[in-house]
């Protein structure tokens, strides 16, 4: 599946809008990372959109499972979508996911492309007892090794990206989103091999993408005027169900 991310900055100044690409058949497990404010929900609001509109222009299907731990006003238009987890029934969210997994890997043929985007991960964790926080890690370890395989990939939402958060599964994070100004810790871990191409962001809806540990780019994400058709587009995006789920 290809999702579309944002704007690449560096080519607005040539009057080339280009559309910096996330191939999840590359690249199975994503960052997304930016402080309050910054623009990252109003980015996988978008992303989500697009996925829908590029699934009706080509006819494919997909599964898209949204958990939100945080719960508040951001995603409040997805509410009543099946495919929607907030707070504690988050963990449903991710045994969904873990399910259609496991049934992948014990021989089901089907690879319609089945998505998990989960907003505020890191702190979903820490709600959690020592016991279910490794149970739960380790489900999400195992996925990401082998997603790509199956037709399946994960977009973890965060404000920080923290090194104990990922411990487990930081190798296998191929591409990196990081909104507005990157903490040092951040570069430490992911964008130590370009930390002199990175700018000094400020203006909310602007940041890097890196993708691989060397590409990286610098990203805008576009204003859009029509928010109900995009929340639409979002809506119609987490009622799908894909195939196998149905029959």
């Amino acid at each position: 599946m290809l999702l579309r991310l944002g704007l690449n900055q560096d080519l607005l100044p040539l009057n080339l809008r280009r559309e910096i690409i996330l191939d999840t058949n590359k690249n199975a497990m994503t960052l997304l990372q930016g402080a309050t404010g910054s623009g990252k929900t109003f980015l996988l609001n978008r992303m989500l959109a697009y996925c829908e509109y590029d699934l009706e222009q080509s006819g494919k299907n997909a599964t898209v499972i949204l958990c939100d731990f945080k719960g508040d006003d951001s995603f409040k238009e997805y509410r009543e979508c099946k495919n929607y987890y907030a707070f504690m029934k988050c963990m449903e969210g991710i045994e969904r996911f873990w399910n259609i997994f496991s049934d992948r890997q014990q021989g089901n043929p089907d690879r319609t492309f089945v998505l998990l985007c989960f907003d505020e991960y890191a702190s979903f964790l820490t709600t959690l007892d020592k016991k279910e926080q490794e149970a739960v890690k380790k489900k999400i370890a195992v996925c990401v090794m082998m997603a790509r395989a199956f037709g399946m990939a994960i977009i973890f939402v965060c404000q920080m990206g923290y090194a104990d958060t990922f411990d487990k599964i930081r190798n296998n994070i191929t591409c990196v989103i990081a909104m507005s100004n990157v903490s040092k810790e951040m570069q430490q871990m992911f964008f130590y091999n370009v930390k002199e191409d990175m700018r000094n962001n400020k203006t909310r809806g602007m940041g890097h993408v890196l993708i691989d540990g060397y590409r990286l780019k610098h990203i805008v994400v576009p204003r859009i005027t029509n928010i109900e058709k995009m929340n639409l587009y979002g809506k119609r995006l987490l009622n799908r169900n894909s195939i196998l789920e149905e029959t």
